[in-house]
């Protein structure tokens, strides 16, 4: 059996206390592996996944995030930072199973 692709974002967050989850059911706090910046509010900008191998049951997981870029600007409603991620989803002997990118823009 194959783990479904997009359940590897979702399997490395873990189990959490259910005050910490947001309005729409999500666990917050983190930008893939990568801690949000505290702003009045975040939306979402994009993600985009490439897969390499398959996950199987058993398998143990990490992810490993790290920021790509960030670039602040001003907009009608006022300044923004757009907050580029970069997720490296491992498997337990180092092999790369996926790559996710997400983009945030994040309200000042």
């Amino acid at each position: 059996m194959i783990a479904p692709p997009l359940f590897l974002p979702v399997a490395v967050l873990g189990v959490v206390d259910l005050a910490a989850l947001r309005p729409d059911g999500v666990p917050g706090g983190f930008l893939g592996a990568v801690p949000r910046p505290r702003t009045p509010r975040l939306m979402a900008g994009g993600e985009a996944y490439e897969f390499h191998r398959p996950a199987y049951p058993g398998d143990e997981i990490t992810a490993v995030g790290t920021l790509a870029w960030l670039q602040q600007k001003s907009g009608r409603s006022g300044s923004f930072v757009v907050i580029e991620t970069e997720t490296a989803f491992l498997r337990a002997d180092g092999e790369l199973l996926a790559r996710m990118t997400e983009t945030v823009l994040a309200r000042l």
